[in-house]
């Protein structure tokens, strides 16, 4: 629920994922409904389609049983020091084994340690006896890691259970603030970061801190020219 206004929307589909249509009322009883530029449904489609008041669960709908897209729960163990990021290559290599189309449970945690010891006995086999303890945690972890996130006989992981809140791998956000819905007075639902995000301090790798109470512009870790301005994060990240 929004404190300033009322929110009310329309979507296409039953995840909610294609939002059309947005009025928003103030406390003063004023009106604004915003369109989507790109997404015109039809008659069928909108007498089929859901229209609800936003509420808590629009943007915090998975409270628990959360399925992690592997970057993220990649970083949180390394975060943790359960994989060695010494490793070599081990970041991409997790999210490789991880994101593997395997059809059963079993034959992915096997998949994952086979993979994993024969890259390094391949690619760096002095590294791979010294540092076997290390490769061995690191498979382990990311056994663990599948069978909490991945359900491959049900055709269950973190793509079918997106997440709403953020931006990073799933629309988010951006289903309604993208940027392309419009009222008929002009006005924009906003993409601007600084819109929902006061930005105080950035600091990136070989970079000096930038600190301002009053917010500073994001800077996108990679050069990428303006292209963060115009497409969504998830466009990016969740093909990773």
């Amino acid at each position: 629920m929004n404190i300033d206004n009322e929110v009310t929307y329309t979507a296409l589909d039953r995840q909610r994922m294609v939002i059309p249509w947005v009025k928003a009322r103030s406390r003063d009883g004023v009106e604004r409904i915003y369109k989507s530029t790109e997404v015109t449904p039809t008659e069928e489609e909108l007498a089929l389609a859901t229209t609800r008041r936003m509420d808590c669960i629009d943007c915090h709908n998975r409270p628990t049983h959360i399925y992690q897209p592997p970057q993220r729960s990649v970083n949180h163990i390394m975060d943790l020091g359960w994989l060695d990021r010494n490793l070599p290559y081990v970041k991409s290599l997790a999210v490789q084994v991880l994101e593997h189309p395997y059809t059963t449970r079993e034959k992915a945690v096997d998949s994952i340690r086979t993979v994993i010891e024969e890259y390094y006995k391949a690619n760096y086999p002095i590294l791979a006896a010294e540092r076997h303890e290390s490769i061995e945690r690191a498979i382990t972890e990311l056994q663990k890691v599948y069978r909490r996130n991945y359900f491959p006989e049900m055709k269950h992981d973190w793509r079918q259970y997106p997440d709403h809140i953020g931006h990073m791998y799933a629309p988010g956000c951006f289903r309604c603030h993208d940027g392309k819905h419009v009222s008929e007075d002009g006005k924009v639902l906003s993409r601007d970061c600084n819109a929902c995000h006061t930005i105080v301090a950035q600091q990136y790798e070989n970079e000096k801190l930038k600190m301002s109470l009053e917010g500073l512009e994001y800077e996108h870790p990679v050069d990428i020219g303006t292209a963060w301005k115009e497409m969504n994060c998830s466009d990016c990240h969740q093909a990773q």
